[in-house]
């Protein structure tokens, strides 16, 4: 049973898979230049920034805006 239930969507469960790649389109189908994902990543900073400000009290923007950061590390 993957399903939330009454919970909120953010307590979903993540299907892996158990032969080939665990996790589906985990990864982009070409590689491209690091400047390239740099500026991308730079730009998309940016835009979450905008967007932050206009929403300052949403705690679970926040949450997501970092989750997402950190998986970009990652």
């Amino acid at each position: 049973n993957w399903q939330a239930g009454f919970l909120p969507a953010q307590h979903q469960g993540t299907r892996f898979r158990s032969t080939g790649s665990p996790v589906l389109n985990l990864k982009p189908d070409y590689e491209q230049p690091s400047a390239v994902t740099q500026l991308e990543r730079d730009l998309i900073t940016r835009l979450d920034r905008i967007h932050q400000r206009k929403r300052a009290h949403h705690h679970q923007l926040e949450a997501r805006l970092a989750s997402y950061a950190l998986a970009a590390r990652m």
